[in-house]
């Protein structure tokens, strides 16, 4: 049994405002960019012979736009209409 009255951790406070708030999160802009032109190649490499699965194509549908947030607006505007491109070429290889 602890005895509370000789506890020496360090007691949760109350914020009074006198810490500095939490910085946000920035990611690293190479890395997404790095992540985005691999996807966008692989949905070039799509072949009738050599298709996505449909769990790769929902998870590229969902993760592709996620992505190009973080990105300035022109750019990400500009990968999501290529993206968009070869998502309706892949599309129409399944029929």
């Amino acid at each position: 049994m602890t005895d509370l009255a000789t506890r020496t951790e360090e007691q949760p406070r109350l914020d009074l405002g006198d810490r500095e708030p939490p910085r946000g999160y920035e990611p690293d802009l190479a890395e997404i960019r790095q992540d985005l032109a691999v996807i966008l190649a692989s949905a070039r490499a799509v072949t009738a012979e050599a298709p996505w699965d449909d769990r790769t194509l929902r998870y590229n549908r969902i993760i592709y736009p996620l992505l190009t947030r973080w990105l300035p607006d022109e750019e990400a505007a500009r990968l999501c209409a290529e993206f968009a491109a070869e998502i309706e070429r892949i599309e129409a290889l399944a029929g």
